[in-house]
């Protein structure tokens, strides 16, 4: 994969912000690009970057219509690497397309992870299989032809896994039944994954064993380092999130190979056992205590409960996710 952040590995000037649109042709011959258009708010109508005395129709104010010059055939849906594999081109910590406008373009089949996509207006677009997964939908809209989706997605999610609405209770009541509903949905999908399904994974996805592995480490942070206040709270076999590493989390604290899935199992049970021994003598005075964020940062400061809902909604999203990539692969 070819990694590119601002400037497409020197084929053109940095498209700012708030370009309108880009358009690479391709030699007939080659299928290399031989030359790169693009809108530009600075400058009058648009300039050929690798050719700047090559004269190119005016891009007007609003496209009605693809204009003649916008010949779909000699256009690239991504800009190959500079090797032979035809690559197709990975944008990675990048904001050039903060603000952009795209009149006409394909984005089919491409694929955004751990982006951001608040704010974005889409108008007149093609969405057939078009799959949003969102872990903090529920924290703000959604707007589908006028409609807030939101609701109807929580409202779904719920009558599909029965007792998920308790992760936003508030009552030592309603964590403690969230809890246990929580964990016999854990129990049905664990008992009823084959073997041969446990470390198997779809692309990019955690596998059922390594899921398990990061509730244990959600529950050492959220509760042994949250509400416990345990100095160091985590186990060593705990799945860390992607990107801790680039974030200077010390991951000298897990192990390096994976552990069997025995061993996941029996200590995924003591951390259940934590949390139900936690929740069966908790009080409201106790979920209203003040707590530090087990992972720093210090401008939230959550309160007993508000550790205690982010263990439910990590058991109840990570649930989601398994049961949707098994399904996949049976």
């Amino acid at each position: 994969m070819a990694q590119h952040g601002r400037n497409l590995s020197g084929l053109c000037r940095p498209i700012a912000k708030s370009a309108s649109i880009a358009v690479v042709t391709l030699d007939a011959g080659s299928a290399r690009p031989t030359a790169m258009w693009q809108a530009d708010p600075l400058a009058e109508g648009i300039a050929a970057a690798t050719d700047p005395e090559q004269s190119v129709p005016a891009l007007p104010d609003q496209l009605t219509e693809e204009p003649a010059w916008l010949d779909r055939d000699r256009l690239v849906r991504a800009v190959p690497d500079s090797g032979d594999d035809g690559a197709m081109t990975t944008y990675s910590d990048t904001l050039e397309f903060e603000g952009a406008t795209f009149v006409k373009a394909s984005f089919e089949g491409a694929t955004l992870r751990f982006s951001d996509v608040s704010g974005v207006t889409m108008r007149g677009v093609d969405v057939a299989g078009l799959d949003i997964d969102s872990h903090d939908l529920s924290f703000g809209s959604l707007f589908v032809n006028g409609v807030d989706v939101v609701p109807l997605v929580e409202a779904e999610l719920n009558r599909r896994f029965p007792g998920r609405e308790l992760q936003k209770a508030h009552t030592p009541e309603g964590l403690r039944e969230g809890w246990v509903a929580v964990q016999s949905a854990w129990q049905e999908t664990a008992a009823g994954t084959p073997a041969d399904l446990v470390d198997a994974h779809v692309e990019d996805e955690w596998s059922l064993s390594q899921t398990l592995r990061h509730l244990i480490l959600a529950t050492d942070a959220w509760l042994r380092g949250g509400i416990m206040r345990i100095q160091q709270p985590f186990h060593e076999i705990g799945q860390i999130f992607t990107g801790a590493d680039e974030m200077g989390f010390d991951m000298s604290i897990f192990r390096a190979e994976p552990p069997a899935y025995e061993e996941v199992l029996a200590v995924r049970a003591e951390r259940q056992r934590m949390v139900t021994d936690f929740l069966a003598t908790a009080t409201v005075e106790l979920l209203a205590e003040e707590r530090e964020d087990p992972w720093g940062g210090g401008d939230w400061r959550p309160s007993v409960g508000d550790c205690m809902r982010v263990i439910l909604e990590e058991e109840w999203a990570h649930l989601r996710y398994i049961r949707r990539d098994l399904a996949r692969m049976r």
